[in-house]
């Protein structure tokens, strides 16, 4: 069982926090409080230099605990006295329950107040023993967790759940680990440690420092508002239900909608620059060749188109990361379009999905994506609190799956017609090659006069631009492309049928957690298609 309790305010769309998630296990009776405290402070010092910080960028820490005595409970309370620093508990009983194994009121006290500061309080399922139980919640926080702190006195375990048993299975995953020898003379061992949360820093980062018409987002975020509201207002939707969720996501949505778009103009770009360049190489070196034989330096001309695509790909896409920064920004855009329609829907499958751990991916670079999402998450408004369930599964199934049906539609069609007009050149590139090379064969000009050359040189062009206009198409992927497209189309029609007839609103729920489920996987392999796309280009050089 899991409750998750919003932060107040709107979320900032050009500042989103990096945030690590610091899990802790540890003995419960622990002395020399005073210098434990003083190892803490350090550990987690060390955990911040893990990542560095900016203005734009600041570092957050989530503590992820069981926050029982002890350990638990002394990481928390220093972690807290730091600006940002949030609280997920994973339960091994339920609050009260919990509550009730505390020895004293102070002891209760002290949990009921670190409960009260927690957005997130999870409750693992029973296990036949409270010592199992407890493991249980222990090998929780490790999968959950970016980073770990033991407090452990380097001895072997003898019961299940005990820090031994805990600090082998962080071990065994690859898990940073920070471990605090519990004896009177406390000291930090480190291991594991590694600076693969850096380099998710920096892309989130970069993606908070782009810079953008603002007044082109803010036109944007008020033309999707307007959609939404007139679908709200067609099912009887009221606009005080709506207009809180334009105002917390939107700007962010549309903000990495906007740079997604100007990152796929740029990849594409490039791209047929590099594939023209190198056709216009070809001529050039035939021009020379054919009608200026007496001035060779024009061959400079060709090492110029080589070099300026030798910039392109190794200077402005490599260093730039064109292609990971469209696909990222683009992956950024759909997770939080799918959560302004799932923040309305307030139950536990929502909250159960949104939160679900992800992160035994935790270094792959990407993962700054999911972290921007769940930060964003976290502001969300309260879900409306008697919006009917007629008009909202209307309004869901139309604003988010009929939208995006409308889009696939579209872009289905637009990649069907580019491909048929791609393929329409190309033939008459190829008819007019072979025409040439008949007339050349045939002796229609003298050998040595300036049409012979010319037929020449459009012998080698012609093929070499046609080759191009083909690599261009299949840049685009347009076939594939079009029959995913055409799949999706079935499965989200489907899936806005059944919300349309959805009972319950916990039906509802389940039904967009599965349409989040499909647009993502949908869009991250769109994404694999694209970056090994990216790959082929580059091996042509």
């Amino acid at each position: 069982m899991t409750t998750d309790h919003p932060l107040p305010g709107p979320a900032t769309p050009n500042s989103i926090p990096f945030r690590l998630r610091v899990g802790v296990v540890g003995h419960r009776d622990l002395s020399h409080d005073a210098v434990l405290r003083d190892h803490v402070e350090m550990a987690l010092r060390r955990v911040r230099r893990l990542v560095p910080s900016s203005a734009l960028t600041p570092l957050r820490l989530t503590i992820v605990s069981a926050l029982a005595e002890g350990a638990d409970q002394l990481v928390a309370q220093v972690a807290l006295d730091h600006q940002g620093t949030l609280i997920e508990a994973i339960l091994p009983m339920p609050r009260q329950d919990y509550a009730l194994t505390r020895a004293t009121p102070q002891a209760r006290h002290t949990l009921a107040e670190l409960l009260d500061r927690a957005v997130a309080v999870d409750v693992v399922e029973a296990a036949p023993s409270l010592a199992e139980t407890r493991s249980r919640a222990h090998y929780d926080v490790v999968e959950r967790c970016d980073v770990l702190i033991a407090l452990w006195d380097g001895l072997p375990s003898h019961d299940p759940g005990e820090p031994a048993e805990i600090v082998a299975a962080a071990r065994d995953q690859g898990i940073p680990l920070l471990w605090i020898e519990t004896s009177a003379t406390p000291r930090l061992h480190e291991e594991h440690l590694t600076d693969c949360f850096a380099h998710q820093f920096d892309r989130l980062d970069q993606y908070n420092r782009e810079r953008l018409d603002h007044r082109a987002v803010a036109r944007r975020v008020a033309q999707y508002q307007q959609f939404v509201l007139a679908v709200a207002g067609r099912f009887g939707l009221d606009r005080p239900a709506v207009v809180p969720f334009c105002r917390w996501v939107l700007p962010a949505q549309l903000r990495a909608d906007v740079l997604a778009e100007r990152y796929q103009r740029r990849f594409f770009s490039f791209g047929i620059t590099i594939f023209l360049m190198a056709a216009a190489a070809t001529v050039t070196v035939s021009f020379q060749e054919q009608l200026l034989p007496n001035l060779p330096l024009l061959s400079l001309v060709e090492i110029a188109f080589i070099a300026v695509n030798w910039l392109i790909v190794f200077v402005v896409r490599d260093k730039g990361r064109v292609q990971e920064r469209w696909t990222a920004y683009r992956a950024l855009s759909e997770a939080l379009r799918a959560r302004f329609f799932l923040a309305m829907l307030e139950t536990p499958q929502v909250h159960a999905a949104a939160v679900a751990p992800r992160l035994p991916a935790r270094c792959a670079p990407d993962q700054w994506v999911e972290r921007a999402v769940e930060e964003l998450w976290r502001s969300r408004p309260p879900a409306p609190a008697e919006a009917p369930l007629a008009a909202l599964k209307q309004f869901v199934a139309q604003a988010w799956l009929g939208d995006q049906l409308v889009f696939m539609q579209a872009r289905r069609q637009m990649h069907v017609r580019r491909r048929r007009r791609i393929a329409r050149l190309a033939n008459l590139g190829w008819a007019l090659a072979v025409g040439v090379v008949v007339l050349h064969a045939f002796g229609a000009q003298p050998t040595g006069t300036v049409m012979s050359s010319l037929l020449i040189m459009l012998a080698i062009g012609v093929p070499a631009f046609v080759g191009a206009l083909q690599a261009i198409g299949e840049q685009g992927e347009d076939q594939r492309h079009a029959a995913r497209y055409e799949q999706m189309e079935v499965t989200i029609a489907a899936l806005a049928r059944h919300m349309e007839r959805a009972a319950t609103q916990a039906r509802l729920a389940t039904l967009a957690v599965q349409a989040e489920g499909v647009l993502l996987a949908e869009n991250r392999t769109w994404g694999t298609t694209v970056r090994f796309r990216d790959l082929a280009i580059k091996k042509i050089w």
